[in-house]
C-alpha cells in the first residue's frame, strides 16, 4: 500500500514538472519586449492576409536608429498543392533614417505539412504611420505583398 502512494506521488511530481516546463517554454517564446517600446499594429495584405505586430525602440539618446521586434500571422489560401496553410513567426530589424528594414523567421503549416520560411518587410516609417512590401519564402514558394501599420494608443 505505501509503495502504490510512492508510486502516485512520483507520477503527479513528474506530471507538474513537465507542465511547468510547457509553460514556461511557451512564455520564452515570445519575444523580449522593453517597456518603455512603442506598440504598433498593422495588417500584411497580397495572395495572403494577416496580422503583424511589432515594437518600437529608440537604441540611444541622440541617434535616429530604433530597433524593432515583433510577431505575425499570416493566412494562405493556396501553397503550391499543399491546400490553405498559416505561417507564423517572428519580426526583427531596425528602422534608420525613417526606413524599416526587418527579417522575417518562423513556421509555415499547410494541410500536408510544414516548412520553415524567412523572409523581410522593408517600406516608409514616420511617427504614426509606417507602410512597405513584404517577401516571404518557404520549401514549396514565395509570396509577396504590401504591409501598413499604425502606432497602438496602448
Amino acid at each position: 500500500m505505501l509503495n502504490l502512494i510512492l508510486e502516485k506521488r512520483q507520477i503527479i511530481f513528474v506530471i507538474i514538472i513537465m507542465a511547468s516546463s510547457c509553460f514556461l517554454g511557451c512564455v520564452s517564446s515570445s519575444p523580449n519586449i522593453d517597456p518603455n517600446a512603442e506598440k504598433w499594429i498593422g495588417e500584411l495584405t497580397g495572395p495572403a492576409n494577416g496580422n503583424l505586430e511589432f515594437y518600437i525602440t529608440k537604441t540611444g539618446e541622440n541617434t535616429d536608429l530604433y530597433s524593432v521586434k515583433g510577431f505575425f500571422i499570416l493566412h494562405l489560401k493556396s501553397t503550391g498543392g499543399y491546400g490553405k496553410a498559416v505561417a507564423k513567426g517572428n519580426i526583427k530589424g531596425v528602422v534608420k533614417n525613417g526606413v524599416i528594414n526587418a527579417r522575417l523567421s518562423g513556421y509555415i503549416r499547410a494541410d500536408m505539412g510544414s516548412s520553415p520560411l524567412s523572409g523581410e518587410i522593408t517600406g516608409d516609417f514616420t511617427t504614426v504611420k509606417a507602410k512597405g512590401t513584404w517577401m516571404m519564402s518557404h520549401r514549396e514558394d514565395a509570396v509577396s505583398g504590401e504591409w501598413t501599420a499604425k502606432k497602438s494608443a496602448s
